[in-house]
């Protein structure tokens, strides 16, 4: 059976990024593996603790090759991906644009403590799950997604009482985060 020499090398690349990954890990105290990875970044529902993130980001061949396979996938999958911005004036985002749509941060009038975040989707709406998100010094998040409405729109009301909430709304208003739906 004769394989296509384009198949061939991504499958090749997918393997070596997935060795070099799990090689580089069994040397970390906490254990990472690729396909935790590959889950992460694969998976609505699947996370990271923040002992393996920690490891992820403190080793720079790790880091190098999650980059590489984030970006592989985001190609191979065909992921709408939300770019960095550009910097707004005060350094804090209430708005980001991503190819399809925009998403909006707005405080809530009741509650201080809650913020809206809306994905508005333009023409026919996608089936994402979730979202993923990385900020510029490492931090990693994803937060799942409801099924948008019939106008396109997926909102979210989020308690900044809650870290992983909170969290999601900072690297969301930091312009130089960058993420992509699953």
């Amino acid at each position: 059976m004769s394989a296509d020499p384009s198949e061939l090398i991504s499958r090749t690349e997918d393997l070596f990024v997935a060795r070099s990954l799990e090689d580089d890990a069994r040397a970390e105290a906490v254990s990472i593996r690729f396909i935790d990875i590959y889950r992460f970044l694969t998976e609505a529902g699947f996370t990271l603790p923040h002992a393996q993130q920690a490891v992820l980001f403190s080793n720079e061949r790790i880091r190098r090759d999650f980059q590489q396979l984030r970006k592989d996938l985001a190609a191979r999958l065909h992921r709408t991906v939300v770019p960095v911005a550009a910097a707004a004036s005060d350094g804090t985002l209430t708005e980001r644009r991503f190819p399809g749509g925009v998403i909006r941060l707005a405080a809530s009038a009741v509650d201080s403590q809650h913020m809206y975040v809306m994905f508005e989707f333009e023409g026919q709406a996608p089936s994402f799950r979730a979202i993923e998100l990385q900020g510029a010094g490492g931090d990693l998040m994803k937060m799942d997604l409801d099924p948008p409405d019939e106008d396109g729109l997926v909102q979210t009301l989020l308690d900044l009482r809650r870290e992983d909430h909170a969290a999601i709304v900072r690297l969301l208003q930091d312009p130089n985060t960058q993420g992509s739906f699953l």
